[in-house]
């Protein structure tokens, strides 16, 4: 299957990889365990940068925690069009 250079966002505005999108709603498919449910709760609402789009037309961002004694935690969700929000953003804003 041919990855997509760009999607559209709930408003029908293009996204594409670098684009900065805010989560504006969890993916339903996404079941977090009850240690990883405020993990995952606390991506809505905040921006990141799109680093790719899945074969299925999905702009795939991720939220990384700095933990204690140098290890970290990610996560990362798959938004589709009625789950994000294209930002307009300066690369150096970041």
């Amino acid at each position: 299957m041919k990855q997509q250079a760009a999607v559209k966002d709930k408003n029908g505005a293009l996204v594409r990889v670098g684009d900065f999108v805010r989560v504006v709603q969890i993916p339903d498919d996404v079941r977090p365990t009850k240690d990883e449910a405020p993990l995952v709760e606390s991506m809505l609402g905040e921006v990141f940068q799109v680093e790719d789009i899945d074969p299925l037309g999905c702009a795939e961002v991720t939220k990384w925690w700095r933990l204690d004694k140098g290890h970290s935690r990610s996560q990362s969700l798959n938004l589709a069009a009625h789950e994000m929000e294209r930002v307009e953003r300066k690369r150096n804003e970041v």
